[in-house]
């Protein structure tokens, strides 16, 4: 089996998104936790997260703070985000579907 060869498309000191060039799937990395998508499914993992507003869709946590719950592709795996967080989220997340599009179009050229 092949070991996966990462391609940065944006890093920050807690987040990290890359995309596979061996299987072309992209790896969201937050702190401690990894999670893939296939191609399609970030895209419209980015496209819905970018649309929220925190203040519309936070919710308390039992430490009195305010957090927005984001769902994944995957069922059981959420992300927890207080408003900080969420609006780096956002930026990454603007910065790596441009990646991901000029990344998309240098393969295409090659």
């Amino acid at each position: 089996k092949k070991m996966c060869e990462p391609n940065v498309l944006v890093s920050s000191d807690y987040f990290n998104i890359s995309i596979c060039k061996c299987c072309n799937r992209v790896g969201m990395f937050y702190k401690n936790l990894l999670v893939g998508f296939e191609v399609c499914e970030f895209t419209n993992f980015c496209q819905e997260v970018t649309q929220l507003d925190f203040y519309n869709n936070c919710v308390y946590f039992p430490n009195g703070q305010t957090h927005l719950v984001v769902e994944t592709c995957h069922q059981d795996i959420q992300f927890s985000f207080n408003e900080s967080e969420f609006q780096e989220l956002k930026l990454i997340l603007n910065e790596s579907m441009l990646m991901l599009e000029v990344h998309q179009a240098l393969e295409v050229r090659e």
